[in-house]
């Protein structure tokens, strides 16, 4: 397992003494992330962090018309998280709704910009109003699974222009016997691995970058941090700075709803496809 950090990074001060929130943003591959730092309670006590879930399987940016995901982050009453651990895009390879029997056609150029814009307003929204700190992982290879495998690259490219340098962008690299029976989720030991990457992660850069750093310098390079210790991890570049600032209001686990399916012609999604 490989994680590659691909653009900048932002912190800020927490309140003293408080743990350390760490909100899991996205669908079952966030869930992921969520389930094996569950399985780590020893580690969380270990590294003084508290585990949000404001993730769900079957959700995404695109399908809005059944569940609008960004605007539920926005608008329910989830608290501020020191950091947003988000993975979204598996459900996104399908065309975007736009009115009664009217669709933005994946992947066409105007479903590129539409998706994009979709990404970047939700990267914005969670700065603005949730995360202290955002961490955006891309998709997986799919190696197993041929859809996904060949649109992930294209999902990729269009998460980390859109999130530019509001946030750490993370590439999580698994090999065939890191996926499940189905060949798209992971294993459980693969989730372990997940959690324990995350975890020192989160250790390093709150305990090795001061925010009295910033005083000085606008943004500092992303090697300060010492991820070549950590096995799983591989910096690639960007840089930290400080993070936006946000009133101190304890972020809670919420369930999101279950979004309401709405069967639709294949031939009008153009083999979009519901996988997470």
């Amino acid at each position: 397992m490989m994680i590659r950090v691909w653009v900048g990074f932002t912190f800020c001060v927490m309140a003293c003494g408080a743990a350390t929130t760490v909100a899991t943003v996205g669908d079952s591959f966030a869930d992921t992330f969520y389930f094996g730092l569950r399985a780590r309670p020893d580690l969380l006590k270990k590294n003084d962090v508290e585990l949000v879930r404001w993730s769900r399987p079957m959700v995404g940016l695109v399908r809005s018309d059944q569940f609008d995901y960004a605007g539920w982050l926005r608008e329910a009453e989830l608290g501020v998280a020191d950091f947003c651990l988000v993975q979204v895009g598996t459900n996104d390879m399908q065309s975007i709704p736009d009115g009664p029997a009217r669709w933005v056609m994946f992947p066409g150029e105007a479903w590129k910009a539409a998706y994009r814009e979709r990404v970047r307003t939700m990267v914005e929204m969670l700065r603005e109003r949730r995360c202290r700190r955002v961490i955006w992982v891309l998709q997986p290879g799919f190696e197993k699974n041929r859809f996904l495998g060949k649109n992930q690259g294209l999902i990729n490219e269009l998460q980390v222009a859109a999130v530019g340098g509001a946030g750490v962008v993370l590439e999580v690299e698994a090999k065939d016997g890191d996926y499940g029976r189905d060949g798209v989720h992971f294993t459980g030991q693969f989730a372990l691995k997940l959690a324990d990457a995350t975890l020192r992660m989160v250790s390093a850069w709150r305990t090795r970058v001061a925010e009295s750093c910033f005083v000085c310098h606008g943004s500092l390079p992303a090697s300060r941090l010492p991820l070549e210790e950590m096995a799983g991890l591989r910096l690639h570049g960007g840089s930290l700075g400080p993070a936006a600032a946000l009133p101190v209001v304890a972020a809670r686990s919420v369930a999101p709803p279950k979004p309401v399916v709405v069967k639709v012609s294949r031939r009008v999604v153009r083999r979009g496809r519901r996988h997470v």
